[in-house]
């Protein structure tokens, strides 16, 4: 085992370890809250937004903030209308600038309010359960989920990590007994999550360059 196979672990068994505390209807809410806060926010931000900025006129507080940015556009758009390429006027970015800021924070306020509802039923969810005299069936099921999210996580760390060998190989002059290649054919979990990785080889394979054929046997 090398530096590689102890940072996986550490990174499997913290998210196990954190399973484990949280419980797994809890975990459960947090992916659920994160999935549906990302739902809620893409349908309804506009709506929010639209809302806000007729009944507070927050659009056009944000346009004043960003009056500034007029005058530069202006002088930009002149430097371009001098080369014959037509841009919208200032005020019209300064309005659209204003817009989009406000749905972007109205899409931030969705999504953070179902998030947050969302774990609070979990954690509801997780006392009742609890009560029931179900609780240690509730860590060892959130145990179970925080170890496949680590996985997962160390899975994609994994795929980032394989691709790089070829950079740093054309770094060393394309020498493949470099440390960060050498650490990766001597990591003793890397290539069991290469096999479960196999179905996506070919992602990584086909941008290899034939001179490099070394990296064909490790990838």
């Amino acid at each position: 085992m090398n530096w590689i196979d102890v940072t996986i672990l550490v990174i499997i068994g913290w998210f196990a370890w954190r399973g484990l505390t949280t419980g797994l209807l809890k975990g459960i809410a947090r992916l659920a809250g994160i999935f549906l806060g990302i739902v809620f926010a893409m349908k309804y931000d506009s709506q929010l937004a639209d809302l806000a900025g007729s009944k507070w006129h927050l659009a056009e507080k944000l346009s004043k903030y960003l009056s500034f940015s007029s005058a530069l556009w202006n002088d930009s758009m002149s430097w371009w209308s001098s080369r014959g390429i037509p841009l919208p006027g200032g005020e019209q970015v300064q309005n659209i600038l204003s817009t989009r800021l406000l749905e972007m924070f109205a899409f931030i306020l969705i999504f953070l309010v179902v998030y947050r509802l969302t774990c609070f039923a979990g954690s509801l969810l997780s006392q009742v359960a609890r009560m029931a005299f179900l609780g240690p069936v509730d860590r060892l099921g959130g145990l179970a989920l925080g170890f496949v999210n680590g996985l997962v996580i160390v899975l994609i760390m994994v795929a980032l990590l394989l691709p790089l060998q070829i950079p740093v190989s054309m770094l060393n002059g394309g020498q493949t007994d470099n440390w960060f290649t050498c650490s990766i054919q001597r990591s003793v979990i890397i290539p069991k999550c290469q096999q479960i990785l196999t179905p996506f080889e070919g992602k990584f394979t086909n941008s290899i360059p034939n001179n490099i054929l070394p990296f064909k046997k490790i990838i």
